[in-house]
C-alpha cells in the first residue's frame, strides 16, 4: 500500500516506524520555512567565474556558485545564478536585483562572488571572464567596482544584506600591471544593516581548493541550513574554514547589523520528535499553493540522510519517499557510520519524482557488498560493484602469446626485444571496467591530485606508491587484508592477500586483449584494429584525459585500456621479459615499474595494447594512473 510518507524497507519495524515519524515532523518544517519565505522576501545573486581568457583560470568558483545557489533555492531565496559571466551581464544582475530589493522594503538580499578580484586605489574589482585588462587604468572599463554594489544596496533600502566574496586569489593581472598588492582591500563603506564576509583576511590571499569546493564554500555550505541568528553560523563557517585550511585562511566580517536574522528560519515550533501520523495534519500548519513534485531517496546502506536541516536514518536497502515537494533544487548530505559522507542535489520537478540513488555501504558492521572479501569462483564477464561505486570484471584465465608480431602496424624497430611475442599462461583474477576516477580516488584518499580536474575523469598525476597506498586503504574500508607491504621504499607483494591491488603486466596485457579473444588478429587495440574506436590519443584527445567510458568496450567490457592515461602495473620494468610464462610478476627488483596503456598525450602506435612503457615508482605526471585488480577470492 503506497504512504505519501515513510519508509519503506525490506522489513518495516518500529524502527523505520519511528524515522517515519521523525520525517513526517521535518516535512513539516520545511513546509514552514516556505510560509515563512512568503511572507519574509529574499533575493539572492550568485556569480562564479572561472573560465578566464588571458589570465589564470580558477576550478572550483562555477561548482561553488551552483552549489550554494542550490542550497539557498531550498532555503526559499529567490536566486540568479551566473555562471563565467561577462561584464555585461554582471552589471545587468546587479541592476535586476537592486529592483527586486528595492520594490520589497523588508526583504533580505545575499550576494556572492567566488572568482578574480583585485584591489586598486583602495578600491575593489570583480573581474569578468572576458576581461581585457592590460594595465591597472583598465579595471574601470573592463571589471565590476564593489562600490557600484554597495551603491545599489544603499539606494534599495530594504532590510538587510548579507555580501561574500570569494575573491581573494593571487592577483591574476599581467605582471607589468601587478604592483605588490594582494587580495581585496576594507569596504569604505557599507549599507546600513549589512554584514560583509571575506573568504580570507584584507590583503590575503584566499585558497581555490583541489576539491569540487573551495575550502571557504565547503565550509558555508556546510552550515548554510543551521537554524539561528546569522553571527552564529558566520562563527561556525569561520571556524570550519579555518580548519580545512590548517590556519592558513581566516575569513573576516564586517558588520553593521541591529537585527537578528536566520538563512533557515521557521515561523513557528517545530515537531522535533516522533509525533505519531495521526496526531498531525496538514490543517495545523496552513495550505502553501506552489507547484510540486515527488523525491525518493535510496540507500544501498545505512545512513543518516539529511534535507533542508533536517536529519533522518535509514536502513540499508531503505527508501524514503516524500510527496508533494515544492519545485527547486534540494542539496541532500547522507553521512554513514564510517564516518563518509555523500552529497547530491535533487531537481524536483512539477508533476514528477526525482529518485536519487545513494550506493555506498559502509565497512562498518561488514556491509561493504562484498562480505569479508569473498566474491566467489570465477565467472567471465561476471562483474560486481564495490562501495565506492568501482566496477570489476571477471577474467578467466588462460594462456595467450603476450607481445606484438614484428609487422604489426606501429610497432618500432627498436621495440623487438620489448614486445617479443612468447606464450604467457595467467590465472583467473578480477579487474577494473575504467581506470580508477577522480571521485573515487577522493573517496578512498581524501585528496584529488589530478590536473584536469572532473569527477569522471580518470584520476592522474598519481605515483605507483600512490597507487599501492590507494589499493591498500580500499581493502582495509571493505575488511579485506591489504596486498602491500611497505617499509621505506621497499614495497612487496603479499601472497594471499584478498585485498586490491594492481594488475601484473600479464594481466593487464590478457584483459586488454579480451582475454579468451586475446589471439585475435583485431587485438592489436583493446577491442579493435582502430585507435579511435577504443582510445583517446594525441589524434583525438585535444591534450587532455575525457571521462571514462566513452569509447567502445573491448570484448570483457573494459573501457579505456587502451589511451586516455598511462596505466601502473605491478611488475618491474626489464626489457626482455620472455623468461617468465607463468603467472608472471617480472624480475624482482628494479628501478622502474611497468606501465600500459599509452595516454591522451602520444600518437596511435604509442596506445598498442603490446607497447610498454616505464617510470620510476616515485614518478608523477597528468598522463599517468591506473586500475585496480583483485585475486580470485573463493567462498
Amino acid at each position: 500500500m503506497k504512504k505519501s510518507l515513510g519508509i519503506y524497507s525490506r522489513k518495516p519495524n518500529r524502527t523505520t516506524t519511528a524515522i517515519a515519524r521523525r520525517l513526517l515532523a521535518a516535512v513539516f518544517a520545511w513546509t514552514l520555512v516556505l510560509s515563512a519565505a512568503a511572507e519574509d522576501k529574499r533575493f539572492a545573486l550568485i556569480i562564479g567565474n572561472g573560465n578566464y581568457q588571458g589570465m589564470s583560470s580558477l576550478i572550483n568558483p562555477v561548482n561553488d556558485a551552483k552549489d550554494i545557489a542550490a542550497a539557498l533555492k531550498a532555503l526559499g531565496f529567490d536566486v540568479t545564478l551566473l555562471t563565467d559571466a561577462n561584464r555585461k551581464r554582471m552589471n545587468e544582475a546587479l541592476n535586476d536585483f537592486h529592483d527586486h530589493l528595492a520594490a520589497n522594503s523588508d526583504s533580505a538580499g545575499l550576494f556572492w562572488y567566488a572568482g578574480h578580484g583585485i584591489q586598486s586605489k583602495n578600491e575593489n574589482y570583480l573581474i569578468p571572464v572576458a576581461a581585457d585588462i592590460k594595465r591597472e587604468a583598465d579595471l574601470e572599463d573592463e571589471a565590476v567596482g564593489v562600490h557600484r554594489l554597495m551603491s545599489l544596496l544603499d539606494d534599495a533600502r530594504n532590510k538587510l544584506n548579507l555580501i561574500v566574496l570569494d575573491a581573494c586569489r593571487n592577483n591574476p593581472l599581467p605582471s607589468k600591471a601587478r604592483g605588490d598588492v594582494r587580495g581585496l582591500t576594507v569596504v569604505s563603506s557599507a549599507p546600513p544593516e549589512s554584514v560583509i564576509m571575506y573568504s580570507t583576511g584584507a590583503g590575503q590571499v584566499a585558497n581555490d581548493g583541489s576539491g569540487r569546493n573551495s575550502p571557504f564554500a565547503q565550509a558555508f555550505l556546510k552550515y548554510v541550513n543551521q537554524p539561528g541568528d546569522i553571527t552564529v553560523i558566520i562563527k561556525d563557517v569561520t571556524a570550519e574554514t579555518k580548519r580545512l585550511t590548517n590556519g592558513s585562511q581566516v575569513p573576516y566580517v564586517y558588520s553593521s547589523l541591529t537585527l537578528d536574522y536566520s538563512l533557515a528560519k521557521a515561523a513557528n515550533p517545530v515537531p522535533t520528535t516522533g509525533t505519531p501520523a495521526s496526531a498531525v495534519s496538514g490543517a495545523d500548519f496552513g495550505t502553501v499553493t506552489v507547484a510540486k513534485g515527488g523525491l525518493s531517496v535510496s540507500l544501498a546502506g545505512d545512513g543518516k540522510v539529511s534535507l533542508l536541516g533536517k536529519t533522518v536514518d535509514v536502513p540499508a536497502g531503505g527508501t524514503l519517499p516524500i510527496e508533494a515537494v515544492p519545485v527547486g533544487d534540494y542539496p541532500i548530505t547522507v553521512t554513514y557510520g564510517d564516518g563518509r559522507t555523500e552529497r547530491a542535489t535533487a531537481t524536483i520537478r512539477e508533476n514528477r519524482t526525482t529518485q536519487v540513488d545513494f550506493k555506498y555501504r559502509p565497512t562498518a558492521g561488514g556491509s561493504s557488498g562484498v562480505q569479508n572479501g569473498a566474491i566467489g569462483p570465477i565467472v567471465d564477464g561476471r562483474s560486481f560493484t564495490n562501495g565506492v561505486g568501482m566496477t570489476l570484471v571477471a577474467v578467466t584465465g588462460g594462456s595467450y602469446t603476450m607481445g606484438s608480431p614484428e609487422n604489426e602496424a606501429g610497432r618500432e624497430p627498436w621495440d623487438k626485444g620489448n614486445e617479443k611475442q612468447h606464450v604467457v599462461t595467467v590465472g583467473d583474477f578480477y579487474i577494473g571496467r575504467t581506470e580508477v576516477t577522480q571521485v573515487q580516488y577522493r573517496q578512498v584518499m581524501g585528496e584529488n591530485p589530478s590536473h584536469f580536474k572532473g569527477d569522471n575523469l580518470p584520476v592522474e598525476g598519481v605515483s605507483w606508491f600512490d597507487a599501492a597506498a590507494f589499493c591498500n586503504k580500499l581493502s582495509e574500508m571493505e575488511g579485506r587484508s591489504p596486498a602491500y607491504d611497505r617499509k621505506g621504499t621497499e614495497v612487496s607483494l603479499l601472497r594471499g592477500a584478498n585485498g586490491y591491488r594492481l594488475p601484473t603486466e600479464a594481466e593487464w596485457e590478457y584483459a586488454a586483449r579480451g582475454g579468451a579473444h586475446a589471439d585475435s588478429p583485431s587485438s592489436a587495440y583493446a577491442g579493435s584494429a582502430q585507435a579511435d574506436e577504443v582510445a583517446w590519443y594525441k589524434g583525438n584527445s585535444g591534450n587532455a584525459t575525457h571521462p571514462i567510458g566513452l569509447k567502445k568496450p573491448n570484448a570483457l567490457g573494459l573501457y579505456d585500456m587502451n589511451g586516455n592515461v598511462w596505466q601502473w602495473c605491478q611488475d618491474w620494468y626489464a626489457t626482455d621479459i620472455t623468461g617468465y610464462t607463468r603467472d608472471p610478476t617480472g624480475p624482482a627488483s628494479g628501478s622502474a615499474r611497468v606501465e600500459r596503456g599509452g595516454s591522451w598525450s602520444i600518437g596511435a602506435q604509442g596506445v598498442r595494447s603490446a607497447n610498454r612503457g616505464s617510470d620510476g615508482p616515485d614518478f608523477r605526471d597528468r598522463f599517468l594512473g591506473f586500475r585496480v585488480a583483485l585475486s580470485e577470492a573463493r567462498e
